[in-house]
């Protein structure tokens, strides 16, 4: 949709953070997300949490059935989290079309950083299925991009996770050693947050 992905980088992509995020949203969308729709997101990454993978891909569904691309930030967080459940039900290689598909859109639309979130996951599914050299090569990027912006501990503590757990998988020591180190330095510093404080220790 033309007129929402000019909508959506008038009002989001250009502003490079300037202004407040619900400020920018309620310019985008005309309202900010309803509850229903952010229960259904945290409900999801919970049962993902818990290891409820398909709990966790009905939940991420949900919002997905009716938001598209470009019409609701959480649009990538959901479409990232059914990425990650279908690799915790060992579904790789449909996590890996579908995380392809939905970035192809992205891309149409233009959706910058948000689009990071389904990056990681296609990356870890890359990883499940011994792509060890596009999964680094996509995390490095990714882990590049956020240390250029500037972002939070937790933004760079789940992209230095991400890579951890691929070098481990590629039975890298030195790169695991070098990874997990980075991600610990991150979570300690999100110590706002209890679940990546338990990471962390």
């Amino acid at each position: 949709n033309p007129e929402i992905a000019r909508s959506l980088y008038q009002n989001v992509l250009s502003t490079g953070g300037s202004r407040d995020p619900a400020e920018l949203y309620v310019a985008f969308r005309g309202r900010l997300p309803t509850a229903d729709e952010l229960d259904l997101l945290a409900r999801g990454a919970h049962a993902r949490a818990c290891g409820n993978f398909q709990e966790a891909l009905q939940l991420f569904d949900q919002p997905l059935s009716v938001v598209k691309a470009g019409e609701h930030p959480i649009w990538a967080w959901a479409a990232a989290g059914r990425v990650h459940a279908l690799i915790g039900l060992e579904r790789c290689v449909e996590a890996r079309d579908y995380a392809n598909a939905e970035l192809a859109v992205a891309e149409q639309i233009g959706l910058g950083i948000m689009r990071q979130h389904i990056e990681v996951g296609l990356a870890i599914a890359d990883a499940k299925l011994g792509n060890f050299e596009a999964a680094c090569v996509r995390l490095d990027a990714v882990a590049a991009a956020r240390e250029a912006l500037g972002m939070g501990p937790a933004s760079l503590g789940l992209a230095y996770e991400a890579r951890a757990r691929t070098a481990l998988w590629m039975r890298d020591a030195g790169a695991f050693e070098r990874y997990a180190r980075k991600c610990a330095e991150q979570y300690k510093l999100a110590r706002a947050d209890p679940a990546l404080v338990a990471k962390y220790e």
